[in-house]
């Protein structure tokens, strides 16, 4: 009974490995089969009442409007973006040097990064690397792949 169990488990951990290396290369298109534009619009809301509730945007200081002249430049270079970036990218502060992307182009960078940074370029690399994330939609595949993952070792146990 218990080896029946182990081997269960077994099979299960394998095709859970296996999965996020088979399954990687079908999420990667650029359509998802699980996840609609109304439903990453509703993520993106959630995400950022989350993190907003949390972390309040900061306006109005030095370190806001470096943030804006550099989305700004990134923003006027680039051709068909998803997102109107200058309304999407806001300062927080939680204590970090990170920025983190989330749905519906929602980019968060945190005032440390800003302070740290010595040059506008600094700033437009971390930036321009979310933008990144967020028009290759690389929160769709984390979603995706954890959703798959975890239907292929349901289905094996």
């Amino acid at each position: 009974m218990l080896s029946k169990k182990i081997k269960q488990l077994f099979i299960a951990a394998s095709i859970a490995i296996v999965s996020t290396f088979v399954v990687q290369p079908a999420v990667e298109a650029t359509h998802y089969m699980f996840i609609t534009d109304k439903q990453e619009e509703n993520a993106g809301m959630e995400f950022r009442k989350a993190l907003e509730s949390k972390y309040s945007p900061i306006y109005d200081t030095q370190e806001s409007r470096d943030l804006d002249t550099v989305v700004y430049r990134l923003y006027s270079t680039m051709q068909n973006p998803r997102y109107d970036y200058t309304q999407t990218v806001r300062l927080i502060d939680d204590g970090q040097i990170n920025a983190y992307t989330g749905p519906a182009g929602n980019i968060y960078v945190c005032q440390s990064l800003i302070r740290l940074a010595k040059t506008s370029d600094e700033i437009a690399f971390v930036v321009g690397h979310e933008i990144g994330h967020d028009m290759h939609e690389h929160w769709k595949q984390t979603i995706e792949r954890q959703y798959k993952t975890q239907l292929l070792t349901g289905i094996a146990v």
